[in-house]
């Protein structure tokens, strides 16, 4: 069972992060605000695993 939840969080964590760079190439981050909020969020979830 731990090995499923493992692989379902990463699952989601790959979601989130081709999420997050196709927001980038498409431009959706050229706001340095909204870059920033990324960069801590990401950050802290890396932080938090």
């Amino acid at each position: 069972m731990a090995a499923t939840r493992v692989q379902s969080e990463l699952d989601v964590d790959m979601t989130r992060i081709a999420r997050v760079r196709a927001a980038i190439e498409s431009g959706g981050y050229d706001d340095p605000a909204k870059f920033a909020f990324a960069a801590t969020a990401l950050i802290d979830d890396l932080a938090s695993s």
